[in-house]
């Protein structure tokens, strides 16, 4: 699995990489500009993320208008639905209107509460069959 944290809190970030790194490469970024960044790079290499935990609210670019941006940018590389990258939301407070705008528009695929528990996690991983079960 290949996997990027797009996350501006560095402990978020370690707990993240420290649970998905065992199963594949986990490529970090701080911001929502840099997230973008790394899936272009990605794109233009013919590689492609199997999974983004995309932080909701981050300072420069929120977490919403980055993942309309992901999604564009597979749109325009003719990447149709199911070859779309998963992408989890995280969240440290329950933002029940920016979770149902996320799914409303058929964007992210789960979203993941902080503080982040690593059962909940794997399950989540296993039900998009990103790793086998555990």
């Amino acid at each position: 699995m290949y996997s990027l944290v797009v996350e501006d809190e560095p402990v978020s970030q370690a707990i993240l990489q420290g649970i998905l790194e065992p199963f594949g490469p986990c490529d970090l970024a701080s911001s929502g500009v840099e997230g973008v960044a790394m899936l272009q790079k990605a794109l233009s290499q013919d590689k492609r993320y199997d999974l983004v935990c995309l932080d909701i609210q981050m300072p420069d670019m929120d977490g919403l208008e980055t993942l309309k941006i992901f999604r564009k940018i597979e749109q325009e590389k003719g990447i149709q639905r199911f070859g779309q990258v998963k992408v989890f939301m995280v969240t440290s407070l329950y933002n029940r209107q920016s979770l149902e705008t996320a799914f409303y528009q058929g964007d992210c695929d789960e979203y993941i509460e902080k503080p982040i528990d690593p059962n909940d996690l794997m399950e989540r991983l296993q039900k998009y069959k990103l790793i086998g079960r555990t």
